[in-house]
């Protein structure tokens, strides 16, 4: 879980960097929101897979930072793509990543302590 409470920091920073750059775009507070969404509801066990989907957030986030039309980039456009990128890198990594694997988890199920 410890990739989910990475995606809530870079989440709020999203939020807070909004306010800092005073940018007026507001695609960084909806990307924000559905990454909190997402890594939150990943939380539980149902809905474990639910941070895969923080790739479209990071996706858009990519792209407004690519698509800007002169060659110098406002530090707003730079926070766009690494935050962007940091998403993608904490979102393929799976809820349960610390824990043991399942061959293992069933190997020693009869030698758990009650």
């Amino acid at each position: 879980m410890w990739a989910r409470i990475a995606e809530w920091v870079l989440g709020t920073w999203l939020i807070l960097s909004h306010f800092l750059f005073s940018t007026q775009n507001t695609s960084d507070l909806v990307a924000a929101f559905f990454i909190l969404l997402l890594a939150t509801l990943s939380f539980f066990n149902k809905l474990n897979k639910m941070h895969l989907l923080e790739v479209f957030p990071a996706g858009w986030l990519f792209y407004i930072g690519y698509s800007f039309p002169t060659p110098w980039l406002p530090f707003s456009m730079q926070n766009y793509i690494l935050t962007a990128l940091s998403i993608l890198m904490f979102s393929v990594i799976p809820s349960n990543a610390s824990d043991h694997p399942r061959p293992w988890k069933r190997f020693f199920k009869p030698y758990e302590l009650k």
